[in-house]
């Protein structure tokens, strides 16, 4: 602790760059040099600014529910669950900090870091890191502004399903193929309508700042709010930034800090609202005299069945966070060669989530007689940094750097049920966990005319990792070549080789870890009992990707374009496996373990061009347009001497014993869906399936991948006198998807208190069951975001000069031949044991409409 305290005193002094500061080394990277270029409206989340719009990322979030997290993946996959899928997520160089820790309208620029910058955080960036810098004060003197928006969302895409009608045309009509006796409940219910409404939401932003040459005071306020789709879900978000930074002695000495705070409160959506919603019965009433035992909620006794307005109406689904952030950063060159910098930051984040559902509660109340879930979240990350420079020839540059980083998490959980008995069971679980990590790396920056190089070697560890396996050397290696002198155009070449990668993401998997199990009765009593969840491996390894990327960038005559190839292998991936036990050559138990078993290998293009089209006197039309390739496959799997349940047949649907999406195997591409081999339908109404080996069991066969293959994003923006119009649209291509609601929807013989979709296949005379019938291409083409707005000339004499007002909308039209539900691809392939997001229908899509307005005083 000595030793901590210590790096923290000195970094309060000695840190790093800011964060405009250190965005200079990267301006050639992939970054949005301005906030024109960020999606525009009521947005949740930082990541949502950038949604398409940076080549390579991925970032999803299928349908509307505003408290989805969103999803990104940078440079294709390069692990399998046990660690971080996502960037590295860092906010003014504080790394590993949630998404919420700033509001959206106080970010300036997302940048993804190039292999040399992303390289100093070793053990944290096997999936790449995105750097996002807070907006600072570009005005002297004093700046006072205020910005609101109100917006309205609407559902965009409702779910093609039979009305009472059309249901009881089908089911309890004379001669009818298929009769039920559920067929006319006496009701005529638009379930989807019944739980959905029109969301409001809105914005405020209030600034007020001082800035001369030396010194720089900003405070941000920032109010949000949105109300979803689906009827009682949305959030409130209050957000507060404070900034200041000073210089003395001339510039030597640079000081600056961050104090943030973020309040949201939260009403979540129970997932299985959208799902029956769309699949239960039209002719099921809402309402019913009679039905008193679920207060007064029309119910059907079928398993898997239920009311979804006696859900919204009597669960309780709220949860509420504070997430404190304080960061100091500091410079002082301590000579012309010698530049000392460092930096501290500290992140307290407290969330609770109440989940309650009474007795008269069917969906999950009336079974328990009563349930009740407290969860509380604690989550603590503290951060320092110390780097040395020096510099003692103008050509060349040495960098030596230690960083330290500990998070900590204590969750608590309070499970009830039989609540309106006076003997209540009650569950209490404590779980917690520390993190910590630590570094030591060494750099040479060198230039000469036209060549640069740099050269670093980082030694890191983690207490993550098995007992034999702490500690890990990590390599880069970047040349650069700039042309300009040569070619006459602003041309310049960089590759790099950089050895990075992921420590576990939870801290016990390398030991054996307990759980409280079913007590047992010995010697006239009952005796508490313990069971393993898996079992150690101390020889566990951090997880390794090898990564070699080129890029071309040329600018001229307002045009620049930028062209990169990248090639990765992720290595040593860690996966829970199976291990068969043997006592005395008889197989007992299986035990569940960690171990490195698995390889994934990326390759890709990418390209991105900005360009001004058309300047005028008055008018001018900019552009900007980026392209993606990748591809990802499985290597080496080391499948021995572990059981193959765990690399085969998981991505359970819950249909057939055959519904299962995803196999792990050499060389096959990640997120191959495999599926029985369709072949029609017979004269009977059966499914015809293939089986070439005549053993009973249908072959399966690639019928698509989960993933896409190619993504673009087309931005514009058209400027006459005080008008302009931004276009973006957005696109993912290659990828398939399997829509489970479709699937149990599609045959008019399908489960009770179901319905069915107007698609359905009309001859079939049994269950919809998985085949590759129902593997469906999602590619999509999305008008994401269009925006008119008008501005008053700052240069004008006019009290309202710099104002401007907009309208924007969002997600206006998708053209896909998925239509079920939104075709965004579902990334829980390969991270989960099981793709739980399929077995639940995803929230429905909207379509958002924006007025918004920006004053200066």
């Amino acid at each position: 602790m000595k030793r901590l305290y210590a790096i923290l005193l000195t970094s309060l002094l000695l840190t790093p760059l800011t964060a405009q500061e250190a965005s200079t080394d990267s301006t050639k990277r992939l970054k949005l040099p301005s906030q024109q270029l960020f999606s525009a409206g009521m947005i949740h989340h930082p990541l949502q600014l950038i949604q398409g719009r940076i080549p390579g990322l991925l970032i999803t979030r299928p349908g509307a529910d505003p408290n989805h997290r969103f999803e990104s993946r940078l440079m294709g996959m390069h692990t399998m669950g046990a660690t971080s899928a996502e960037p590295l997520l860092l906010v003014d160089g504080f790394p590993q900090v949630s998404g919420y820790t700033i509001d959206p309208a106080d970010v300036h620029s997302i940048d993804v870091l190039d292999p040399a910058q992303a390289a100093t955080y070793g053990l944290r960036v096997g999936a790449g890191v995105l750097h996002i810098q807070t907006r600072r004060l570009l005005d002297t003197g004093w700046t006072v502004r205020y910005s609101a928006a109100a917006a309205l969302e609407t559902l965009a895409n409702k779910p093609p399903m039979l009305n009472s009608n059309e249901f009881r045309l089908r089911y309890d009509t004379p001669g009818a193929v298929a009769f039920r006796p559920d067929a006319n409940l006496g009701g005529d219910t638009d379930w989807v309508r019944a739980v959905t409404r029109t969301g409001f939401g809105q914005w405020h932003q209030a600034i007020l700042g001082y800035r001369t040459a030396k010194t720089q005071y900003r405070l941000a306020l920032h109010a949000r709010s949105m109300e979803g789709i689906i009827r009682r879900t949305g959030y409130d978000q209050l957000n507060a930034h404070f900034h200041a930074d000073h210089r003395w002695l001339n510039d030597r000495l640079h000081l600056q800090g961050n104090l943030l705070h973020t309040n949201r409160k939260a009403n979540y959506v129970v997932p299985d609202v959208m799902r029956l919603a769309t699949v239960l019965n039209p002719t099921l009433p809402i309402r019913s005299d009679t039905a008193n035992t679920t207060g007064g909620y029309a119910q059907l006794p079928y398993f898997g069945i239920a009311n979804p307005v006696s859900i919204i109406e009597q669960m309780t689904n709220q949860g509420e966070s504070d997430i404190t952030t304080i960061q100091t950063q500091a410079r002082v060159n301590l000579s012309a060669q010698l530049l000392l910098t460092g930096q501290l930051g500290l992140q307290q984040a407290h969330d609770q989530r109440t989940l309650i559902a009474p007795p008269t509660e069917y969906y999950l109340g009336l079974s328990n007689n009563g349930f009740a879930l407290r969860q509380t979240d604690n989550t603590n990350n503290r951060f320092a940094r110390v780097e040395l420079q020096y510099q003692p020839a103008p050509f060349i540059k040495l960098r030596s750097a230690h960083q330290w980083q500990r998070t900590y998490a204590r969750q608590y959980s309070f499970t009830g049920t039989e609540l309106t008995n006076i003997y209540q069971a009650v569950t209490e679980n404590t779980d917690q966990e520390a993190h910590t990590t630590a570094s030591f790396w060494l750099a040479a920056d060198v230039h000469h005319k036209w060549l640069s190089a740099i050269a670093m070697l980082r030694r890191e560890g983690s207490s993550t990792l098995g007992q034999q396996e702490k500690w890990t050397w990590l390599p880069l290696f970047q040349l650069a070549l700039d042309l300009e002198g040569l070619t006459g155009i602003a041309t310049s070449i960089r590759s790099s080789f950089s050895l990075t990668g992921n420590a576990p993401q939870h801290s016990y998997l390398s030991q054996t870890v307990y759980r409280p199990n079913i007590p047992f009765y010995y010697a006239d009593q009952y005796s508490p009992s313990m069971v393993p969840i898996h079992y150690s491996n101390p020889n566990l390894r951090r997880e390794l990707r090898q990564a070699w990327q080129t890029e071309l960038n040329l600018s001229a005559g307002g045009i620049s374009f930028q062209l990169m190839y990248f090639n990765s292998q992720s290595s040593d991936l860690i996966r829970r496996v199976i291990r068969r036990q043997t006592i005395a050559g008889v197989a007992t138990n299986d035990l569940y373990t960690y171990a490195n078993v698995a390889e994934i290998r990326n390759t890709g293009w990418q390209a991105s061009m900005r360009a001004t089209l058309l300047e005028r006197n008055d008018f001018s039309w900019s552009a900007a347009f980026n392209l993606w390739l990748q591809h990802a496959r499985f290597g080496q799997l080391s499948q021995s001497p572990y059981e193959p349940d765990a690399f085969t047949r998981y991505g359970f649907l819950g249909f057939s014993a055959n519904a299962y999406l995803f196999d792990l195997l050499e060389g096959t591409a990640l997120g191959t869906i495999y599926a029985p081999a369709n072949q029609g339908i017979s004269a009977q109404g059966h499914w015809q399936y293939r089986d070439d080996n005549n053993d009973g069991i249908p072959d399966r066969v690639v019928a698509g991948n989960a993933l896409p293959s190619m993504g673009m994003g087309w931005h514009n923006t058209l400027r006459w006198r005080q008008w302009d119009i931004q276009l973006f649209c957005r696109g993912l291509f290659g990828h398939a998807r399997v829509d489970p609601i479709q699937l149990s929807t599609s045959s008019l013989f399908t489960r009770p208190g179901y319905n069915v979709n107007q698609h359905y296949i009309a001859p079939l005379r049994e269950f919809a069951f998985y085949s590759d019938y129902f593997v469906l291409p999602a590619s999509y083409l999305r008008l994401d975001n269009l925006v008119l707005g008008y501005t008053i000339s700052p240069g004008a004499k006019h009290k309202f000069a710099g104002w401007r007002c907009y309208a924007a909308a969002q997600h206006l039209l998708t053209l896909s031949r998925f239509r079920f539900s939104d075709p965004e691809p579902l990334l829980a392939f390969p991270e989960g044991e099981t793709t739980t997001p399929l077995s639940a229908g995803p929230y429905f899509q909207a379509s958002t409409i924006s007025l918004g307005i920006e004053a200066r005083f």
